[in-house]
């Protein structure tokens, strides 16, 4: 930075550093002179630019009628040779901002006390600079009034959008305190220090009255999630623990927690699990898009802002518009996370620790029912967590519509070993598409079965990897004839030869056939050793 400094004095000591300087020197009250000469990028004078020189504590009205008599405010232009001065100025710290309207400003920050008696002049010169923006957003709800965020020492009042976003693009470079406020006294000011604005740099200031923050890079590179396409609509599971999370300076029930792209826009987000005591915790954050082959992507992590609302909403992370008809994450009543009202009615199953927080644990001789079949869908996705430890019978259920659709692991029959099966318009013929992997006592295991009757195409999905799929389909799933209701844990059609005995978790239905890239994306998330989420 170029920065040339000439002070005059006499018997008094002045230091001045530029940009965020601080001048001391001493005067009698009203002696003080300030001049300066500014220069353009190009190297001449900076003429006819604007020059402000304002109290440190300046603060620019949220009301057209208030008076802003009880700061120092001082006004003109510079010369044609890019010259300006401010005279019989009292002790105090000041900014003076130089701006050309056009691109570039400057700011001297020159602070004077009043230990010495002596006049004081201090002559300065710099070269105006491009503008530096800050930007971010608000959480509006925390607010009785609609807020207007300030800068110290400027003539710069915002008043906040109604989604709480706000953009200052044309400041000088420099080290700012920022102020939020409201037009009423419900809501005290805050003050939010230090903020540092550079040239031709964009300044994120999202949520700036919760104290923490934390960014989450979504790798779906090689060397994370190895996912090549984009998916929407995407659920990330984000799991804290003390080795990346500090519960302790956050609610201890997790409801100041917020999550942010990189633009401002707040995503939602759903508590499955926060366990300040043991400190874990499990987080469902919805992306709008997730992008494939990306290792640069990422969502940023608020927390540590104790009067904030609770923000999950489980509803909107599970919604609806998204083909998802129930979200069961095994929690001791067995709700539905989309808020769909498919909740379990029965439930004799235990609780147990999961794969993601706390799961049920399935003896062979108890299930949970959901009333009905979900809405009876021709197109679906049934996907669930399941760790298999002995068959009884002939296979063991994981998730039955009624025995319309299912998914079974360790099927005997013909060693077909995991299946999915759908149900013909005859009663008793099936659509078998299985992988003949039988999978008991090996630990975890996603299994996902997707049904398009569009293309007639079922395909079967371990751990996120395709395993088999069947393209000769000829009719729609049939659902009369079979089961009413829909079991977790046992066969939907009464038989008991396909009881569970194990574990299962995260159980999942969608009425549409998600994608591939979807489904392996779900399960590098939700494994134990998730290979999305990298915490910076």
């Amino acid at each position: 930075m170029k920065c040339n400094i000439v002070v005059i004095f006499t018997f008094v000591t002045l230091l001045l550093h530029c940009g965020t300087s601080s001048l001391s020197g001493v005067t009698d009250t009203g002696n003080i002179r300030v001049s300066a000469i500014m220069y353009n990028k190009s190297g001449g004078f900076a003429a006819g630019a604007s020059v402000i020189l304002r109290s440190a504590d300046y603060l620019g009205s949220i009301d057209d009628n208030q008076c802003d008599t009880m700061y120092e405010k001082r006004e003109t232009i510079t010369d044609d040779s890019g010259n300006f001065y401010f005279d019989s100025l009292n002790p105090e710290h000041y900014f003076i901002e130089i701006n050309d309207g056009q691109a570039t400003a400057f700011l001297f920050s020159i602070s004077f006390d009043e230990s010495d008696k002596h006049d004081t002049t201090a002559v300065l010169s710099d070269t105006l600079q491009p503008y530096g923006a800050v930007r971010g957003r608000i959480d509006v709800k925390d607010f009785t009034n609609p807020p207007y965020i300030q800068i110290y020492g400027l003539e710069r009042t915002l008043r906040v959008d109604t989604a709480g976003f706000f953009d200052f693009h044309d400041l000088p470079p420099g080290m700012f305190d920022f102020r939020i406020v409201t037009s009423d006294t419900l809501n005290s000011p805050i003050i939010i220090r230090d903020i540092a604005v550079e040239p031709e740099n964009v300044t994120d200031l999202s949520f700036p009255s919760w104290s923490f923050s934390r960014k989450l890079v979504l790798n779906t590179g090689t060397t994370g999630a190895d996912v090549a396409g984009s998916v929407t609509g995407f659920p990330v599971l984000v799991r804290l623990n003390a080795g990346n999370f500090d519960f302790e300076s956050s609610r201890s029930d997790g409801a100041d927690l917020r999550f942010v792209k990189p633009d401002g826009t707040t995503l939602p987000f759903a508590i499955e699990r926060f366990d300040t005591v043991n400190k874990r915790a499990e987080i469902w954050v919805k992306v709008d898009t997730v992008h494939g082959s990306d290792s640069l992507q990422y969502i940023t992590m608020y927390w540590g802002n104790p009067s904030a609302s609770n923000g999950s909403n489980s509803s909107a992370v599970f919604d609806g518009a998204d083909s998802v008809t129930a979200v069961w994450h095994m929690l001791q009543d067995c709700k539905d996370a989309t808020g769909g009202g498919n909740d379990a009615e029965e439930n004799s199953a235990t609780d147990t620790i999961g794969i993601i927080g706390t799961c049920k644990k399935f003896k062979g001789n108890d299930s949970i029912m959901v009333p009905g079949l979900l809405g009876s869908p021709p197109n679906l996705t049934l996907s669930a967590w399941a760790q298999l430890d002995s068959v009884s019978g002939d296979g063991s259920e994981i998730l039955s519509l009624g025995d319309a659709a299912m998914i079974r692991m360790d099927f005997v029959m013909n060693d077909h070993g995991t299946d999915g099966l759908v149900h013909q318009s005859e009663n008793t013929v099936f659509y078998n598409i299985f992988s003949g992997r039988f999978l008991v006592g090996t630990g975890w295991h996603l299994i996902t079965l997707t049904v398009n009757m569009e293309p007639n195409i079922l395909t079967l999905f371990i751990d996120g990897e395709e395993v088999n799929t069947r393209t000769d389909l000829d009719a729609t799933i049939n659902y009369t004839g079979v089961g009413r209701n829909t079991y977790i844990g046992k066969q939907g059609n009464g038989k008991t030869d396909f009881n569970f005995i194990g574990r299962i978790d995260e159980v999942r239905a969608y009425s549409k056939a998600l994608s591939p890239d979807y489904i392996k994306l779900s399960f590098m998330n939700q494994k134990a050793d998730d290979a999305l989420v990298i915490f910076k």
